[in-house]
């Protein structure tokens, strides 16, 4: 399988590991005002199709200081994400890891301890 994203391709907040980690770094009023925004058009059948979905996935991230997006924008793919910071703790980016469905799972990186916030560990 090959996947290809332009340069300067957007996809949706709530359909990308990014997209999703990106909005839980925002205040509450700054997120809401961008979820407002968003449509939930559904893109796969894996895709968040409502603001409740995204709110609890959002604690989520939150709580355990990453995103991953299981085929939610692109079938086949998926996509797990954490935010990269400066020493003060102001936000950069958010820092990607995608493949196959088949390669990169969420079991891949959790169930052998590897999750973004201890990824330079294991380095």
């Amino acid at each position: 399988m090959r996947m290809v994203a332009p340069l300067g391709n957007l996809s949706p907040l709530h359909a990308s590991g990014a997209g999703k980690a990106l909005l839980a770094a925002l205040d509450q009023e700054e997120r809401a005002e961008l979820v407002t925004q968003l449509n939930f058009d559904v893109i796969t059948h894996k895709i968040l199709r409502s603001r409740a979905s995204l709110s609890k996935e959002i604690e989520r991230i939150i709580a355990e200081g990453w995103s991953y997006d299981p085929e939610e924008y692109v079938d086949g793919m998926h996509c797990i994400a954490a935010l990269v910071f400066r020493e003060l703790g102001a936000l950069i980016s958010a820092l990607t890891v995608s493949g196959s469905s088949v390669r990169v799972t969420e079991r891949v990186f959790v169930g052998h301890g590897v999750t973004p916030k201890n990824w330079s560990s294991h380095a």
